[in-house]
């Protein structure tokens, strides 16, 4: 009896491209001591590209933070209603890296409707850091934190 043929799918037509594709690219390589990319010193380290997002994210963070710290020294049901919000920009500001010290609001002491358009605003600032960011895990966790923040407001509203 004859073999059976092998059915290809277009994940397995996928794979074997892919993987030769990379062979053939992974054979283009020049170890030529003239190559122009060798001749660039590398004396510094380079720069991370985020670096300036995440210092911006974080002062944003830092802004909300103080704000939602100010409305609850006003009142201690707000104090209550504002606790998840609280816990939320300590665990972002600490997922970023920050020491988790944050500026004193300078106001008499926000309003709930202040402190729900200042979360609206650090929301949408946060997408559009995710977008802008190079590394794909920061872009995750911006749009991660702008989801969270979202949640809130959601049920603050």
């Amino acid at each position: 009896m004859p073999a059976r043929p092998v059915a290809t799918t277009r994940r397995t037509a996928l794979v074997a491209t892919v993987g030769l594709t990379g062979l053939v690219v992974g054979g283009c390589t020049s170890d030529s001591p003239d190559d122009p990319a060798d001749a660039e010193p590398t004396s510094a380290p380079p720069v991370d590209a985020d670096q300036e997002l995440v210092d911006g994210v974080v002062e944003r963070v830092n802004a909300a933070m103080a704000i939602v710290v100010m409305a609850g020294e006003g009142s201690e049901a707000m104090a209550r209603e504002l606790a998840g919000l609280r816990r939320m920009h300590a665990a972002h500001l600490d997922s970023l890296g920050s020491d988790g010290s944050w500026s004193a609001y300078q106001s008499e002491g926000p309003t709930r409707r202040e402190v729900l358009h200042a979360e609206a605003r650090l929301q949408r600032f946060l997408v559009t850091a995710a977008v802008q960011a190079e590394s794909g895990t920061l872009a995750k966790l911006l749009a991660s934190m702008s989801a969270a923040v979202a949640q809130h407001l959601a049920v603050l509203r």
